[in-house]
C-alpha cells in the first residue's frame, strides 16, 4: 500500500554479491538496508538535474543516466569487458518504442498519394509530428507534460490518451488539464 513497502517487495531479487543500481526516485534507506542485509553492492544515482522534485527534470534524461551507469557496471563484470565506452554511448540513444518516440507522419492520406515528396506540397502542410508514449501514472504522466510542455511549448496539441480501467484516471486527466499544454484537442479512448 506504500511506496516503501512496493521497494521492499521488488528489492526481493536482489542476491548476495550481485549489483544494485538505484535511482533517485525512490525509497533509498528501504533499499539499502535490504542489499546491505543480502550483502548486494549498492551504488545509488543522482538526480540527473537539480532535485528530485524539480520541474525541470527529465525522465528521459534520467533514465539515460541510469542506463549509462548500469552499463558502467556491467562493463566491469567477467564476460563484458570488451563493452567500450562508445558502444555504451551508442546504446543510450538507442530508445525503445514508445518512449517519447518522435515520428513525422502524413496526417492526410489524400496529400501523401497526390505528393509523396513533402517538398512539392509547397505552403499546405502534411505532415504532423507525433509523440509515442507509455505514461500511464500520475507521475510518469507529469514527467511526460513537462517535457512536451518544454518540447512543444507555443504549439497545439492533439492528445489521445487510452488507459485501462485500473489506472488513476481522474488524477491523470488532472495533471493533463492543469499542465500548461496548448491542448487544442483531447481524445479518449479506451485501452484493451
Amino acid at each position: 500500500d506504500t511506496v516503501e513497502e512496493i521497494a521492499l517487495e521488488k528489492a526481493g531479487i536482489m542476491k548476495p554479491g550481485v549489483p544494485v543500481l538505484v535511482g533517485p526516485r525512490v525509497p533509498r534507506a528501504v533499499l539499502k538496508a535490504h542489499a546491505e542485509a543480502t550483502g548486494s553492492p549498492y551504488t545509488e544515482i543522482e538526480a540527473a538535474r537539480g532535485d528530485v522534485d524539480d520541474d525541470s527534470a527529465d525522465f528521459d534524461e534520467e533514465n539515460s543516466q541510469i542506463a549509462r551507469a548500469a552499463l558502467c557496471l556491467l562493463k566491469e563484470m567477467a564476460g563484458f569487458e570488451r563493452l567500450d565506452t562508445q558502444a555504451i554511448e551508442k546504446g543510450i540513444l538507442s530508445r525503445p518504442p514508445c518512449r517519447f518516440e518522435e515520428l513525422d507522419v502524413w496526417w492526410d492520406s489524400l496529400a501523401s498519394q497526390a505528393a509523396p515528396d513533402k517538398r512539392s506540397l509547397g505552403s499546405h502542410p502534411a505532415l504532423a509530428r507525433v509523440v509515442l508514449d507509455v505514461g500511464h501514472n500520475p507521475p510518469a504522466l507529469t514527467y511526460l507534460c513537462r517535457k512536451l510542455q518544454r518540447t512543444f511549448a507555443t504549439r497545439p496539441i492533439r492528445l489521445v490518451l487510452g488507459m485501462s480501467h485500473d489506472k488513476d484516471i481522474g488524477n491523470c486527466l488532472d495533471i493533463i488539464a492543469g499542465s500548461g499544454l496548448f491542448l487544442k484537442h483531447v481524445h479518449l479512448v479506451k485501452a484493451q
